[in-house]
C-alpha cells in the first residue's frame, strides 16, 4: 500500500524521539569526560542510524522517491547533522563572554565549528550553516541554554533567525559539577566544567526556506554571454550554477579565466595598474554569477572559462576590435595666468601610452618649451594636444585636444574687494575693514604705475574713512601710490538690513560687495496697537505689538534676556498676555535671548485718550497713545440744573439727559429721543421761562446730548424721568 505521509512530518517524529533525551555524563573534570563523549558520539549515531532506516524506507515507496522528495530529505539529513555537529562544539565551547548580560539571550553566532561557508561540508549534495544564540544564568545549574539555527548557506544568519529555519533546536547545558564538587556557584564562565550535562529541550522542524537550496554545483552555464567590444572598453557576462537536482547554488565562488585570445592579462579589472587574468564573483541567490567588468586590453578573438571547483563552462567566441587612443590633459589650467607671470607646467597622457606631442597655437601670447608654457602677452592662450603615432594593433591614433584659458596683462581693470566682515553691527563711526586690491582681467594682483584712484560708495547711508572708528563721510577717494596693488579703507552704517559697497574708477565699477548690516544692543522699543481707537471692554481686545530697536531705530533683538514693565496713564486700563482676559493695571515682558518681538493685550472701560508707557527699570523706552471709544449706548443719565427749583408758574430748571454705554461713559449718539415726565404737578418746555406741559419729547445732539425745562408753582416732593428706546433714567427725589 503506497506511503501517504509526509515525508518531512515523520522525519521530524523520528528524529525529536532520537534526540529529546536527557544526557547526563559524569559530571567530572575535562580529563574524565571521555566516556561523556563516547555516550554523546553513539547517541549520534543512534540518530543518524534512525534517519537513514527512514531514508531507506522512503526509497521503496515511487511516489515518495521523486526529486523534489530526495532533495526535501537531503536537505533534513544535512540539518539534523549538522546540528548534531554545532550541539557538540558548543558543549565545550560557550562561544559568549562575561560581558554578555546575564540572562539575556546573545546575539546570533557561527557554531559549527568554524566560521566559514564554503568550508562547511556537504552531506547528500547539501550545505547548511547553524547558528547559535546563548542565555547564560551562571548562578542557576543549567548555565547555558543555547538556541540552534539551521538553514541553507544562501541565508543570512539574520534572516534565518528571523524566518523560519530548517531546524530550530534548545538545548540546556549544565557547566558545573554537583554538590559536594560545588562549594558555591561559580561567577564566571566555565572552564573545566563546561558540558558536564545536557538537555534538549527542543527540537522543532520548520517549513523548508523558500528561495534556492544551496548544494554542490554539479552544472554551470553562461546564462549572459559576453559581447563583442574594443580594446580597453567594458563587457559583461554571467553565469548560472546549479547543484545535482536541478537547484541553484547560492554563495559559491565562481572564477573567470581567458580560455583563447590574446595572451596580454584579460579580462582586466579597471583601475588596477597591472590587469589580472582572472575575475571572480559570487552566486546570488538564484545560483547567478555576474561578472560587470569584463576590459579586454587587447584586439582578437576571445572566448572566458568559468570555473566552480570541478564545474566548468566556456563561453562563445566574442570579438574585441581596435580601440581609439584618448588623450587626456592631465595638468589643470591657471586661473590667474597673467603676462610675465609665473609659468605654468602642462602634462598629458594617451591611451596606448605614446607620448603626447603639445604645442602653443598661440604663441604671441603663450610659448612652450620641455612642458613649461611662459606667458610672453595678453589674450587667450590655446595649447594643442596630439598623438603623434598612427596608432597600433590595438588602438588608432587620438583626436587633437586642446586647452584654452586667459593670460592677463599688468595693467589693473578691476579691484579685488575684501571685507573685515560681512554682518557689521550698526554703528555711528566705522567698523569694517575693507582691504582693496588692484587685478587685471583674470584677477591677478597688479601694481599701480603712477598714482591710480577709485572712489568707495555705498547705496545706502553708510560712511567711510580712512581710519577705524571715525564718522565719515558718504564716499571716499582711495589713492594706490606707484607700485603697490593694496589699500585699506574703512565703513559704517547706522541702518541695519542689505547694503552694498561699490569701487568706481571714473564712471565704471571696478568691484562690488554685498553685507547686511545688524542692529545693535536693545535701547527702546516700539509701541505698535493693532488699533489707535479700541472700543471699551471688561476684558482685553486690543493687541500690542512690542518690537526691541536700537539706539538708531533699527529692528533688533534682545542679547540675553530682557525684562519690560507696562503700565498706562488712562486709568481703569489692563493687561494681560493673552486676549479675553480680565488683566490686571501692570504687566512684565520678557524678551528671551535671541527674541525681538512680544504680543501683549491691553483694554479699558474708560473711553478717552490712555497712554501706555513701557519702562526698562527708571528708564521710558517707549509710550503709545490710544483713545478708547465708548460702546454703544445701553443707559441714561438725567440730571436738573437745581436739585430744590423755587416754586414757579414758568420753566425755570434745566434738565439734561446723556446717552452712556454700559460702563458710564457718555455716548456721542444723535437724533434719540426721549420724553420727560414728572410724578408731580410740575411742566416742561423747549425753552426757559415758559408755561409748559406735563410731558416733552426731546431730542440728543451729535454729543448724545438732550434738554429740556422744568417748572412747578406747587411745593411738593418730585421725580422727573426720561423715557427712550429700552432706555429710562429718573432723577433722585428733589422738592419744590
Amino acid at each position: 500500500m503506497a506511503r501517504s505521509e509526509n515525508p518531512r512530518a515523520r522525519s521530524r517524529e523520528r528524529g525529536e524521539g532520537a534526540v529529546r533525551a536527557r544526557i547526563d555524563a559524569p559530571r567530572v573534570r575535562r580529563s574524565n569526560d571521555d566516556g561523556a563523549i563516547l555516550i554523546l558520539a553513539f547517541a549520534y549515531l543512534v540518530a543518524v542510524s534512525l534517519v537513514v532506516a527512514m531514508l531507506s524506507t522512503w526509497a521503496t515507496n515511487d511516489l515518495n522517491n521523486s526529486a523534489a522528495f530526495t532533495s526535501a530529505n537531503s536537505l533534513t539529513v544535512a540539518a539534523s547533522g549538522m546540528t548534531e555537529v554545532a550541539i557538540q562544539y558548543v558543549r565545550y565551547n560557550p562561544l559568549i563572554s562575561t560581558s554578555q548580560p546575564v540572562g539575556v539571550p546573545s546575539p546570533v553566532v557561527a557554531c559549527w565549528g568554524g566560521d566559514s561557508l564554503t568550508a562547511i561540508p556537504a552531506i547528500d549534495g547539501d550545505q547548511v550553516a547553524v547558528w547559535c544564540s546563548t542565555s547564560w544564568e551562571p548562578l542557576s545549574f543549567q548555565t547555558r541554554t543555547v538556541t540552534f539555527y539551521a538553514c541553507p548557506i544562501s541565508v543570512s544568519a539574520a534572516s534565518c533567525q528571523a524566518s523560519n529555519p530548517l531546524l530550530t533546536a534548545v538545548v540546556q547545558f549544565d557547566d558545573y559539577p554537583s554538590a559536594p564538587a560545588r562549594s558555591a556557584p561559580i561567577q564566571v564562565l566555565c572552564s573545566i566544567w563546561c558540558g558536564s550535562g545536557m538537555t534538549v529541550v527542543s527540537w522543532q522542524w520548520g517549513a523548508s526556506t523558500s528561495g534556492s537550496v544551496t548544494g554542490v554545483a554539479r552544472s554551470m552555464v553562461f546564462s549572459n554571454e559576453p559581447s563583442d567590444t574594443t580594446a580597453g572598453a567594458n563587457t559583461e557576462a554571467a553565469v548560472t550554477v546549479d547543484d545535482a537536482s536541478g537547484n541553484p547554488v547560492a554563495g559559491d565562488t565562481v572564477t573567470l579565466v581567458q580560455q583563447s585570445g590574446p595572451s596580454s592579462g584579460t579580462p582586466s579589472t579597471p583601475g588596477v595598474s597591472s590587469p589580472t587574468s582572472t575575475l571572480t564573483a559570487v552566486t546570488d541567490s538564484s545560483g547567478i554569477a555576474e561578472f560587470t567588468s569584463i576590459v579586454p586590453q587587447l584586439a582578437g578573438n576571445y572566448t572566458l572559462t568559468a570555473i566552480d571547483g570541478s564545474v566548468t563552462a566556456t563561453s562563445t567566441n566574442f570579438v574585441v576590435s581596435t580601440g581609439r587612443s584618448v588623450i587626456t590633459v592631465t595638468s589643470t589650467a591657471p586661473s590667474n595666468a597673467t603676462q610675465g607671470g609665473p609659468a605654468y607646467s602642462v602634462s598629458a597622457t594617451a591611451t596606448t601610452g605614446d607620448t603626447v606631442a603639445i604645442k602653443s597655437a598661440t604663441t604671441g601670447v603663450c610659448t612652450l618649451s620641455s612642458g613649461t608654457v611662459s606667458f610672453v602677452g595678453v589674450g587667450t592662450c590655446t595649447l594643442d594636444f596630439d598623438d603623434p603615432a598612427t596608432g597600433n594593433a590595438n588602438y588608432s591614433a587620438a583626436l587633437q585636444v586642446t586647452q584654452s584659458f586667459p593670460v592677463g596683462g599688468l595693467t589693473a581693470t578691476q579691484v579685488g574687494l575684501a571685507l573685515g566682515t560681512t554682518t557689521p553691527a550698526a554703528s555711528a563711526t566705522t567698523n569694517v575693514t575693507i582691504t582693496m586690491t588692484l587685478e587685471n582681467a583674470v584677477g591677478a594682483a597688479v601694481n599701480s604705475s603712477g598714482t591710480t584712484t577709485v572712489v568707495l560708495s555705498d547705496i545706502g547711508g553708510g560712511f567711510f574713512s580712512t581710519s577705524n572708528a571715525a564718522a565719515g563721510t558718504p564716499s571716499l577717494d582711495v589713492s594706490f601710490k606707484n607700485g603697490t596693488s593694496t589699500a585699506t579703507a574703512y565703513f559704517g552704517d547706522e541702518s541695519a538690513g542689505p547694503d552694498a559697497i561699490s569701487v568706481i574708477s571714473g564712471t565704471t565699477i571696478w568691484s562690488a560687495a554685498t553685507l547686511t548690516i545688524q542692529g545693535g544692543a536693545a535701547t527702546q522699543v516700539a509701541v505698535t496697537p493693532n488699533t489707535s481707537s479700541p472700543t471699551v471692554d471688561s476684558v482685553t481686545n486690543t493687541a500690542l505689538t512690542l518690537q526691541l530697536a536700537d539706539q538708531w531705530g533699527n529692528t533688533t533683538k534682545s542679547s540675553g534676556t530682557t525684562t519690560l514693565a507696562l503700565s498706562n496713564s488712562g486709568g481703569g486700563g489692563f493687561f494681560s498676555s493673552s486676549i479675553g482676559a480680565a488683566g490686571t493695571s501692570t504687566l512684565n515682558v520678557t524678551f528671551a535671548a535671541g527674541v525681538g518681538t512680544v504680543t501683549v493685550y491691553f483694554g479699558s472701560q474708560v473711553a478717552g485718550p490712555d497712554i501706555v508707557a513701557v519702562k526698562n527699570g527708571a528708564s521710558t523706552w517707549a509710550t503709545s497713545t490710544m483713545t478708547m471709544v465708548a460702546g454703544a449706548a445701553t443707559q441714561a443719565q438725567i440730571t436738573l440744573s437745581s436739585t430744590s427749583p423755587p416754586p414757579s408758574g414758568s420753566t425755570n430748571t434745566t434738565v439734561t439727559v446723556q446717552l452712556q454705554d454700559q460702563y458710564g461713559n457718555s455716548v456721542h449718539t444723535s437724533g434719540v429721543s426721549f420724553t420727560l415726565t414728572n410724578s408731580g404737578a410740575g411742566f416742561f418746555n423747549t425753552t426757559s421761562g415758559t408755561s409748559g406741559s406735563p410731558t416733552l419729547v426731546i431730542t440728543t445732539n451729535a454729543s448724545g446730548v438732550a434738554k429740556g425745562y422744568f417748572g412747578d408753582n406747587t411745593a411738593q416732593s418730585d421725580t422727573v424721568t426720561a423715557t427712550g428706546p429700552g432706555i429710562a433714567a429718573t432723577t433722585a427725589p428733589f422738592t419744590v
